[in-house]
């Protein structure tokens, strides 16, 4: 096993100047519930044991997890390796901004004319790609940047499973799932009103939903 280099204070002070801007210690822990002068004696190194769970949710709010943590603490140079956290942060951020801005072309209407997934009940009214954008545009109104982040996949799988070009994962079937509230999709699979069916099932009053509406990255 690699020594420990940097002691946890030291981490903690780094991580506050480099992925923190050199935020105050109040403004890093806002929402927390953790008082500051926690971390200021964490950063001091005057606790022998901090609390576990105030650890993670600290490191949390650096984005960083523990194991990340130890990692930093064995390197040799702890403020480089946190500089190059920060600029691989920058630079996910500004893929994200850019990927909203997208326009996405229409996912039902490329279905329509180059759809090749098929569906394992070929006597389903509906597809998992249905189901998906429906709950996206129609009840949500949500872009594909924003929707691919629940699904926990990349903007061009999500679209492409969207307008049938891959299958739809057993992980984004399971997360539909959750989303919905229900054990499986069969019902909506079957079912002749996609968009009334859902807002049944989730208490919604279609005619209020703004569905003609365009979402940015459309």
């Amino acid at each position: 096993m690699q020594p420990m280099r940097h002691t946890l204070g030291d981490l903690l002070t780094n991580a506050r100047l480099v992925l923190a801007n050199e935020a105050p210690i109040e403004t890093v822990l806002k929402n927390t519930g953790i008082p500051s002068w926690y971390l200021a004696e964490l950063e001091k190194d005057h606790i022998a044991r901090p609390n576990p769970d105030f650890l993670t949710l600290i490191l949390q709010c650096y984005e960083l997890t523990y194991a990340q943590a130890v990692k930093l603490r064995q390197t040799d140079h702890i403020t480089s390796a946190l500089s190059e956290m920060a600029y691989y942060k920058h630079q996910r951020l500004v893929t994200y901004q850019q990927q909203q801005e997208m326009q996405w072309p229409d996912s039902a209407e490329f279905a329509k004319q180059h759809s090749r997934v098929e569906m394992p009940t070929p006597d389903a009214v509906n597809s998992y790609a249905d189901i998906m954008r429906c709950v996206r545009v129609q009840i949500e109104w949500h872009p594909v940047a924003i929707a691919c982040i629940f699904y926990r996949v990349s903007p061009m799988e999500y679209w492409q499973m969207e307008a049938e070009q891959l299958y739809v994962t057993p992980s984004v079937i399971h997360m539909l799932c959750h989303r919905l509230e229900v054990p499986d999709l069969d019902e909506l699979l079957a079912a002749p009103d996609l968009f009334g069916t859902i807002c049944d099932h989730l208490g919604l009053k279609k005619e209020s939903l703004p569905t003609t509406l365009r979402m940015p990255g459309e």
